[in-house]
């Protein structure tokens, strides 16, 4: 497969991220479209042939019989047209499918497969964070819920505590992490 963007890469909504090699769904799309053309082409001669007879019985030169037989083939011709349509729908899809787009606007934050590689069927082939608010989510030591959280305050990183951003507490996990005696504070 080919594969288009790295991590940290801006992409828009139905942007191409990756492909994979499509020359047999291609095949079988080619195939389909061909079976269809057939299936269109035996159900004009089934029109034409079932017209006929009708012209026929009208003017009672042929049988109730050969009439009923022209039907019979004019109705297989039908179906047999619907159903390769159908077929050529869903070979459409599944080329489709060969290609990988962003859903949203966002940023790759992570790329699971190479180019080459082979991707299995609901493989994650990119993590995308879509565009818009984002929550940042901590693990809080239990000692610092002594005080009432009022929801509003600011965040300051560890590595440079003079770099400060307005925060809000959006939610607070009910349950104490018992393997680091943390809790799960998520912030705007």
């Amino acid at each position: 497969h080919r594969a288009a963007g790295g991590v940290g890469q801006s992409v828009k909504a139905g942007q191409l991220l990756a492909r994979i090699d499509p020359e047999e769904q291609k095949a079988e799309l080619d195939v389909a479209a061909a079976n269809l053309q057939s299936a269109e082409a035996q159900q004009t001669q089934a029109q034409l042939a079932y017209d006929r007879q009708q012209s026929l019985f009208r003017t009672q030169v042929t049988t109730r019989a050969a009439l009923d037989q022209a039907q019979e083939a004019l109705l297989t011709a039908q179906a047999s047209t619907k159903s390769a349509q159908a077929l050529l729908e869903t070979a459409q899809d599944t080329l489709s499918y060969t290609e990988l787009k962003a859903d949203a606007d966002g940023m790759i934050t992570a790329r699971n497969a190479e180019v080459g590689q082979v991707a299995q069927a609901a493989q994650v082939v990119f993590t995308l964070a879509h565009d818009g608010d984002r929550d940042a989510v901590f693990e809080v030591v239990e000692s610092a819920f002594l005080r009432p959280i009022d929801g509003d305050g600011t965040v300051a990183l560890l590595s440079n505590p003079s770099q400060k951003i307005a925060a809000k507490v959006r939610e607070i996990s009910p349950t104490i992490d018992s393997s680091t005696g943390t809790i799960k504070v998520k912030v705007a």
